[in-house]
């Protein structure tokens, strides 16, 4: 008799459930026309451009291509994504009154109503321009075109999440992707800083401003090319803000404008740097009568970087003389006939290996992402050219002195005034420079003065102003 043999079988271990799956975001699929998508716009229902939505993408021909494709071959994408938003009460602050914000399909959405609004001009299949007075010609009918809609209810948070997921199969950058968040505090100041948004009622910086040409199209004034192409301006200033903060030209890529998206807040003193900067990029473009391309503004920065870190109140006291300098550097070290491997008398050598100068700083200038590569181009910039010649003025980094140590010079001078020697109380009294700070002036080498005679002095020295004085008897 053949013994039977029993066969176990294995325990299957019962995995722990993932909450993330019981926290989803719910959502209900709904078939609309694009009449009604129109009409859901227009009321002011959905925001199309929300504050987190990528930019319009560079190619200006964009709009027109997605609305001959709907009219011609009857597709307009895989359908919409909105976030509803009527009972959050956060999102409500920022969007009152609004039901929908898009999650994806903004671009479509605004081509469409550009269209709608008959401002888009577009090509039937026989390369006739129609607008959308001539829709009935194409048999087109909005009424009876219909489109998916994914309508997610969720947190901001999980809308960036969602438009992550959308955007893997389509062309997205870094910073469109940093920029989907609309609740953190440091993109809203970056924001604020490049683009006017109704929500923040905030003034950019005039760096970004834009103005239309004669054929109406809407332009930078200060840049060459399209505005702000994929976030590229937002990067700029995200960049600026990290070398603010740290004080020079340190590592600022992807990594650290991530980190800088998640951080509490930004300083108003580093927001203030920033500004300076921002400032004189747009002096500087002023006077040189250009717009700044990639290139040229990422070598502006390293370099302006460079001199914050030599001097934190550095200043560019003559614009003029900055920009020969700059521009010369800039063309000296970007001259494409320039084989020579041989910077400083020796081989010029970066990861061990021999390079071509001007080559390797061409292609490094805006590595942002390399502190050590932005701190090596800004000393080979400085290598040729002195403060001097840039009309740079590094100023002392104390404006002036401690009470103490002005009641001290005081009492050194028996308590009188430098300037007209009539006594002087520690009250009315104020640390004068012989230079300017403004002008570069040496905080160490001041006299205490009569508050009244800091302000008549400006830019006058000691000498000079007294003889003013002795003129007034």
């Amino acid at each position: 008799m053949n013994k039977q043999i029993e066969v176990s079988k294995p325990e299957v271990l019962k995995k722990e459930p993932n909450l993330f799956y019981k926290n989803k975001p719910k959502k209900r699929v709904e078939v609309w026309t694009l009449l009604e998508l129109i009409k859901n716009v227009k009321t002011g229902d959905i925001n199309p451009d929300p504050i987190a939505q990528r930019p319009q993408v560079p190619e200006k021909d964009k709009p027109k291509k997605i609305i001959e494709s709907l009219i011609n071959s009857g597709t307009f994408g895989s359908g919409i994504i909105l976030r509803d938003i009527r009972n959050d009460v956060e999102a409500q602050k920022l969007y009152p009154k609004v039901s929908y914000l898009v999650i994806d399909g903004g671009h479509r959405i605004r081509s469409l109503i550009s269209f709608y609004d008959g401002q888009l001009i577009i090509e039937d299949v026989d390369g006739k321009k129609i607008t959308y007075s001539d829709i009935e010609s194409v048999f087109f009918d909005l009424s009876k075109e219909q489109i998916s809609v994914t309508i997610y209810i969720c947190n901001s948070e999980q809308a960036k999440q969602i438009f992550r997921n959308v955007n893997k199969v389509t062309q997205t950058v870094f910073m469109e992707d940093v920029m989907a968040d609309e609740v953190s505090i440091p993109c809203r100041k970056i924001r604020e800083t490049v683009r006017p948004y109704k929500e923040y009622n905030n003034v950019p910086h005039d760096l970004f401003k834009t103005e239309r040409t004669k054929q109406g199209t809407l332009v930078p004034s200060y840049f060459a090319g399209t505005i702000n192409p994929r976030h590229k301006w937002l990067e700029y200033v995200c960049i600026a803000v990290i070398k603010s903060i740290n004080g020079g030209n340190v590592s600022a890529g992807e990594k650290e404008i991530t980190e800088l998206s998640e951080q509490s807040d930004i300083s108003s003193k580093d927001m203030t740097i920033v500004k300076r900067f921002l400032d004189d990029a747009l002096l500087l473009s002023k006077n040189r009568k250009h717009k700044w391309d990639q290139k040229t503004f990422g070598l502006f920065q390293l370099v302006w970087f460079g001199l914050f870190n030599k001097n934190k109140n550095f200043k560019i006291d003559n614009f003029d003389k900055f920009k020969k300098s700059f521009m010369k550097r800039y063309a000296k070290l970007t001259k494409k006939s320039d084989s020579s491997t041989l910077w400083k008398g020796k081989e010029f050598k970066y990861d061990d290996k021999p390079q071509i100068v001007t080559k390797w700083f061409y292609k490094n200038l805006t590595t942002f992402g390399t502190g050590k590569i932005q701190e090596l181009c800004f000393e080979m910039f400085i290598d040729d050219v002195s403060i001097e010649d840039l009309g740079v003025i590094f100023r002392d980094n104390n404006r002036t002195v401690p009470k103490s140590e002005k009641e001290k010079q005081l009492a050194l001078q028996g308590y009188v005034c430098y300037m007209d020697k009539l006594e002087l109380s520690l009250e009315d009294a104020v640390w004068g420079h012989n230079m300017s700070w403004a002008q570069g002036g040496n905080t160490v080498d001041g006299k205490v003065i009569r508050k009244s005679h800091n302000k008549q002095m400006g830019q006058l020295s000691f000498d000079e102003y007294m003889k003013v004085l002795d003129n007034r008897k």
